[in-house]
Order: C-alpha cells, then sequence, then structure tokens
C-alpha cells in the first residue's frame, strides 16, 4: 500500500557541507560539536549516521534542519545555504524537512489525527489538511485510531503517529534520531520498514542517526562521527 495519496511535490534534497563546523561555549569551556565537517548526499539517499553519544550527530541533524546555525562552513540544503539564509528562508526550510524523534514528542493533550495536522495547521496550503492527515495514518496502519490519546497507543504505533506527522508536509528531506531506539526489536523492524518504504515511493532524502547496526546495514550509506568529525564514509553492507 501506498505511503499516503499523493506524491510530494518535488524529488528528495541534496546534502553538501564543506568545512562545516559548530561549537557551543567559549574559552576553555568551548565544545565543538561539528568540526571542519565536509560531505555530500544525493538527492533521494538513505543515509545512515552512527558514532557514539556526543560524537555530533544530534548536532549535524539540528544544522541539517536549520535548527542551527552552522558556525562557519558551508551548508546547502536542497539548494538552500543555510548558513546565510534569512529567518524566512530557513522557515521555508523547515517546512521541508520531517523530523522523526526516538521519544515521539507527541502532544498529549491532542488527538492522533490533530497530532498529525500539527506542523500544517498554521500553513496555507494546496491540500485537504485533514483528508491527507488521514490518509497518512491509514498508510502507516492506524486507520480507525484519528480520535484516540497518544497515551492510549503503543509504542509502536505512537512512533507510526510520528511518522505520519513528518510526512504531512510532502518534505524533501526526513531527518530521524534514533527512531528505533525505544522500541522493541521487531516494532523496531517495522518502523525502519516504513521509513524506507517512504523513502523509496517518495524518492525522499533520509538521514537516519541510530545505533543500531541493523538500521544501519538496511541503509543506502553509512556514515560514522566521532568527536565531531567523519571518520567512516561508505556504502552500508547491504547496498
Amino acid at each position: 500500500m501506498a505511503v499516503g495519496a499523493e506524491q510530494p511535490e518535488k524529488a528528495g534534497a541534496s546534502i553538501r557541507t564543506r568545512h562545516l563546523t559548530r561549537s557551543f561555549g567559549t574559552g576553555a569551556a568551548r565544545i565543538v560539536a561539528v568540526d571542519d565537517l565536509s560531505l555530500t548526499i544525493s538527492p533521494g539517499a538513505v543515509v545512515a549516521l552512527r558514532g557514539a553519544s556526543g560524537s555530533g550527530k544530534s548536532t549535524l541533524l539540528h544544522l541539517l534542519a536549520g535548527i542551527e546555525r552552522p558556525g562557519s562552513g558551508e551548508l546547502n540544503v536542497g539548494g538552500v545555504d543555510l548558513g546565510r539564509a534569512t529567518r524566512r528562508h530557513l522557515t521555508q526550510h523547515r517546512r521541508r524537512v520531517g523530523l522523526v524523534f526516538q521519544r515521539f514528542h507527541l502532544l498529549p493533550a491532542m488527538s492522533v489525527l490533530d497530532n498529525v495536522l500539527a506542523p500544517v495547521i498554521p500553513l496555507r496550503v494546496s491540500f485537504d489538511k485533514v483528508a491527507r492527515a488521514r490518509d497518512l495514518l491509514a498508510a502507516v496502519g492506524l486507520a480507525g485510531r484519528e480520535a484516540a490519546a497518544p497515551t492510549q497507543l503503543s509504542g509502536g504505533q505512537q512512533q507510526r503517529v510520528a511518522v505520519a506527522r513528518a510526512l504531512i508536509g510532502s518534505p524533501a528531506l526526513i531527518l530521524a534520531d534514533e527512531p528505533t531506539g525505544s522500541l522493541d526489536s521487531t516494532t523496531g523492524t517495522e518502523i525502519m520498514d516504513l521509513l524506507l518504504r517512504v523513502a523509496a515511493e517518495w524518492s525522499t532524502t533520509m538521514v537516519i542517526a541510530t545505533h543500531d547496526e541493523g538500521v544501519a546495514n538496511a541503509c543506502d550509506h553509512v556514515i560514522t562521527m566521532r568527536d565531531g568529525q567523519i571518520t567512516v564514509d561508505e556504502p552500508a553492507q547491504s547496498a
């Protein structure tokens, strides 16, 4: 079954960084989270981002999402220079990015349907928001649960809601931070299969931060980070 009735407006985003650096603090307290990092990711690629806690994975995802600004270097996502982008252009960029987190981050006071709708509620769009949200929930296996509260769902079901929410704006880029980390192995495999299906059907670029070797090997490419730098950049074993 296709993931949603409508396809994205354009193909996945390209990613290019050159000598990208992001640090926090000053003086002796300065921490370099991303250090002189250069990489290229083709549109539609599914990339695993590996590394120990503190290696810079989450900071890199935040930079790609336009949540953090680079300290120096080049950061181009989907043709947008995020280092020089105006606030308006950053806002437009963020609308083209879908985010999936380890802890789901659903709003407990809102229904499942309203959680999926949340990213597009304040926006003017060319599609029927409610119809698309219902289509996406059906596509992730949650038809009939639109009125449920997140607390009435299992962890795997909540992550399916989070995936549907990430897709509501037809993103060119999906960034997932340990999307299977809070799930058992069977449910984690189901969520990963769902994300891979999204990438294949929508040609969406996807970067997945993960500690799970199985998740990494299901991707096209694996990038390993250590101390803010890339130590490995190679095709996944299954690719």
